[in-house]
């Protein structure tokens, strides 16, 4: 991402920031008004053992008006049949293990964790992987 944003000058400036936790980035900018446009929480959420505070410290980085872009795997069969063992076991794309069907989440779910940490959701569409 960041080489592809030094191409273009209108994107040269982005801030690409990596390498440590949300909570640790909240809490070095604690007191700080938000500073971000947007936040993207991309495949994460079904792998971290406390959504409220994930989500309470992507809320205060983001500028008032700022978006959070959020996307994680839906708790239904075809969830299990193709990420735990389609990717999982039989095709090895990840090691055994990395996901939890437990940790899934259903847009209801997704949109009531969003509401009690201060969001309001404004779209919901799903997404399906296309093989290259």
């Amino acid at each position: 991402a960041r080489w592809h944003a030094r191409l273009d000058p209108r994107t040269r400036s982005i801030d690409f920031r990596g390498g440590f936790s949300v909570e640790g980035l909240a809490s070095e900018n604690k007191g700080d008004d938000g500073q971000y446009d947007v936040i993207c929480l991309l495949e994460v959420l079904e792998h971290v053992t406390d959504p409220h505070s994930i989500l309470s410290s992507i809320h205060s980085l983001l500028k008032p008006d700022g978006k959070l872009f959020l996307s994680t795997l839906n708790r239904t069969t075809k969830s299990k049949l193709v990420a735990i063992w389609g990717a999982e076991y039989i095709m090895r794309y990840l090691p055994i293990g990395t996901h939890d069907w437990n940790q899934f989440r259903s847009p209801k779910e997704v949109q009531e964790l969003m509401a009690k940490n201060g969001f309001l959701q404004t779209d919901v569409s799903g997404m399906v992987v296309n093989s290259p």
